[in-house]
């Protein structure tokens, strides 16, 4: 709406008053409703129009992302090779891009939320505007009455007058007639401009009304949003920290199996054999002559008690071959700690004529090792072993 401009001058003696150009009118200090205030609130109402479509853009932007980052986790969770390394650090770069755009959205969503309450007050202060022009109407209605009813009396006192006066007065009673009927006339004029007034200030009242309902729905609807960003925002950060849970789950079964690569390339490997012929003892068979010795920490006590104990826990080849010089044969026994695993039979020829009956027994076993654990040969009489012929061999495989 816009105003109009009206300026009114009413002369009774030496006083009068003057009316602004404004829709309001100012009394006690108080300032009306100006078309400045519908502009800049249909202004604040446009841009809080446009910040929510931004923001509905951006959230759906970010749901897209979300579910191209669950895709990308779910692809990771099928395997561990190369490609799905890759995928991590993809992963990794889209989490920091979509903590950015979180922080992002929360700035847009407090500067909705500083938009909202600038409307408010500017909502606020076109109330208290408006409560001050009915202020004003009601204070010029009173001052239309007034003047009113000074015309009245002063008509009453002027036809008092004009029936006492002698006819030399008529030509100034007929001018001071025709200033009360000038006075009349604006005093009509001033009636008929408050009653424009104050079909304006309801006019007004009405769009202020109809504007405050407008507002407050647009203010529930950007609740709501704000509502649904912040669930969104909410489940955004919950499938966040359930990534980076997964994420550091998956960092940390790699790394295990990196561990359990590198445990089972460690290499261990030990050749040990008889220096010369001798004859061994009952027991523990011993093999001071180490030949290949790989990963082992311990080899003095190896070549003390002949016994191998394992350092490095996984999958052993023990293997031992024996060379025999007799005609009767015997036996040895592989064990692990104090359990056999398997006993190999040397043959010997009783019917043999030479003085010299050579013969070999060798054998091999796939044994599961453990820290601590030991592998040994062992006899249970005393035998002629032939020292050049006669090797332990302890490999781990895995």
């Amino acid at each position: 709406m816009v105003g109009y401009p009206m300026v009114f001058l009413l002369a009774a003696g030496s006083c009068g008053f003057l009316l602004s150009n404004k829709t309001g009118i100012l009394s006690g200090g108080g300032q009306g409703v100006v078309d400045n205030h519908y502009l800049s609130l249909m202004d604040a109402l446009r841009v809080q129009t446009h910040s929510l479509s931004q923001m509905e853009a951006f959230v759906l932007k970010q749901q897209i992302e979300l579910n191209a980052m669950k895709q990308e986790v779910t692809k990771l969770k099928a395997g561990y090779n190369t490609t799905e390394s890759q995928a991590i650090v993809i992963l990794k770069n889209e989490t920091n891009s979509l903590l950015y755009d979180n922080k992002k959205l929360q700035l847009n969503q407090d500067i909705l939320t500083h938009t909202v309450e600038v409307l408010n007050s500017s909502i606020t202060s076109i109330q208290k505007d408006n409560e001050a022009l009915k202020l004003d109407n009601v204070l010029l209605k009173v001052k239309t009455d007034f003047w009113q009813n000074e015309t009245v009396n002063l008509k009453q006192r002027f036809s008092t007058f004009f029936n006492s006066i002698s006819a030399s007065d008529l030509s100034n009673i007929t001018n001071l007639q025709r200033d009360v009927f000038s006075l009349q006339s604006k005093v009509s004029d001033i009636g008929l401009r408050q009653k424009v007034l104050s079909s304006n200030a309801f006019f007004r009242s009405q769009d202020i009304h109809a504007l405050s309902n407008q507002s407050k729905a647009f203010q529930k609807r950007i609740e709501h949003n704000l509502s649904v960003i912040g669930l969104q925002s909410n489940v955004s950060q919950n499938r966040l920290h359930a990534s980076e849970h997964n994420q550091a789950q998956i960092i940390v079964e790699l790394k295990d199996i990196e561990t359990k690569l590198d445990h089972m390339n460690e290499t261990v490997a030990l050749t040990a054999c008889f220096v010369y012929d001798t004859t061994s003892e009952a027991g523990t068979i011993k093999f001071p002559a180490i030949k290949t010795a790989i990963g082992i920490t311990d080899l003095s006590g190896f070549q003390n008690t002949g016994k191998f104990t394992c350092d490095k826990s996984g999958i052993y080849i023990f293997s031992v071959f024996i060379a025999h010089d007799g005609k009767d044969y015997f036996e040895y026994f592989m064990n692990k700690n104090t359990n056999s695993l398997s006993r190999v039979i040397v043959s010997g020829d009783t019917q043999s004529s030479t003085p010299h009956t050579y013969h070999t027994g060798s054998g091999t076993v796939v044994v599961q090792m453990d820290v601590g654990d030991t592998l040994h040969a062992s006899m249970t009489s005393s035998e002629e072993i032939e020292g050049r012929y006669s090797c332990l061999t302890v490999i781990k495989i895995r």
